[in-house]
């Protein structure tokens, strides 16, 4: 019988772009200044948050291209060939879709997996390549399964990409879900109305190797269905509770050593409420501090666990966080605090990261610092 082995796997390197900047740094230094990325746009009545890096159909792949790059820089040339790809995204190239539907003809190119076969074949990476599309909770799944093909000792690299685009085709959806806030959105807030999209790319290099840098452990995740509904959260929480649990369990860390809790946050109604069962449920005495980045980048879609993780590990790099942009006041459980003003100087060597998708799907995911291990 086989025995799964489970241990920390070093971050080598990070970057991101989102609406708010071409680096994960200039990302977050926008939000402790409090900068927000959402924009009305004359093409839609909702905020977006869109990248202004490239205006092309096939922005998706330039995106990914140019973090996937800049991670890879610490990678010898002679170890790319050792090095898996996972692309996490809920619609690749969105733009290639359209125009496919626009003139009736589908090519092969709007597939999600052809974006991933694009970069592996520009960075010259093994071609064993992965891609996964598990709605919102993507980004956590994928980095989950980088961690496990370096724990099996199945690659000794492996460069997690997420990327997604705000297109017309993706507003129009959640528009005919009433999932979209006409207003700036308000994730936990008691007044909160829906969401708003945002895109992006980051990319993660992850390695078991003794010889790059550390900046920072990805120690534990957890999985979950609660198979609710196609679309709607969870009433009472428990998957996301049994995600988060797993994540602690698989990182040997108590509640109590959690400094910082990132939330999907989406400032929809079901989604926040049902995050905050799941934190009182895991938390249910002393909660650390829980924030939402919806509010400075929008919702991501399938990027959006790695675009997260990629800035949360310039928060754990620089001991500050961001405030929750968009809350005013709620109605949480009495030890949940969702700060409204940056802090700095923090204890901030571990966060609790989560995610929750359409279907049911929910993950959690440790980071911690690289001065930790």
């Amino acid at each position: 019988m086989t025995t799964l082995k489970f241990f920390p796997v070093k971050i080598a390197s990070y970057e991101a772009i989102t609406a708010l900047g071409d680096t994960a740094g200039g990302s977050f230094s926008a939000f402790m200044a409090g900068e927000s990325g959402l924009k009305y746009e004359e093409s839609s009545p909702y905020p977006l948050a869109k990248s202004a890096f490239t205006s092309g159909k096939d922005r998706a792949y330039e995106m990914a291209l140019k973090v996937a790059k800049e991670a890879l820089k610490p990678l010898p040339e002679s170890e790319l060939n050792k090095t898996a790809l996972l692309l996490s995204t809920a619609k690749g190239e969105a733009l290639l879709l359209e125009e496919a539907i626009t003139n009736g003809v589908a090519d092969k190119d709007i597939f999600p997996s052809e974006l991933t076969a694009k970069l592996q074949k520009a960075l010259k990476l093994n071609p064993l390549t992965y891609t996964v599309s598990n709605a919102c909770a993507s980004g956590l799944i994928t980095l989950a399964q980088g961690m496990r093909l370096i724990q099996d000792g199945d690659f000794d690299h492996v460069l997690v990409v997420g990327a997604d685009l705000a297109s017309d085709f993706v507003v129009s959806g959640f528009g005919a879900l009433h999932a979209l806030s006409a207003d700036f959105t308000r994730p936990y807030d008691k007044e909160r109305c829906g969401l708003n999209l945002g895109e992006g790319a980051a990319a993660i290099l992850l390695t078991a190797s003794d010889n790059l840098p550390a900046q920072g452990f990805l120690s534990g995740f957890g999985i979950s269905n609660d198979a609710n509904h196609i679309t709607g959260p969870s009433r009472t929480g428990d998957g996301l509770a049994m995600a988060m649990e797993k994540a602690l369990k698989m990182a040997e860390l108590t509640p109590e050593k959690i400094d910082l809790l990132n939330g999907h946050g989406t400032g929809t109604r079901y989604n926040d409420g049902m995050e905050l069962l799941a934190v009182n449920t895991v938390f249910p005495q002393k909660c650390p501090p829980l924030i939402s980045l919806k509010g400075y980048i929008g919702h991501t879609l399938g990027a959006a666990g790695v675009i997260e993780t990629a800035l949360l590990l310039e928060a754990l790099r620089l001991k500050q966080y961001p405030a929750s942009k968009g809350f005013s006041s709620g109605e949480l459980p009495p030890q949940v605090n969702i700060p409204k003003e940056p802090v700095y100087n923090a204890k901030l060597d571990r966060i609790l990261a989560m995610k929750a998708g359409f279907g049911g799907i929910n993950a959690a995911l440790v980071i911690e610092s690289a001065k930790v291990r």
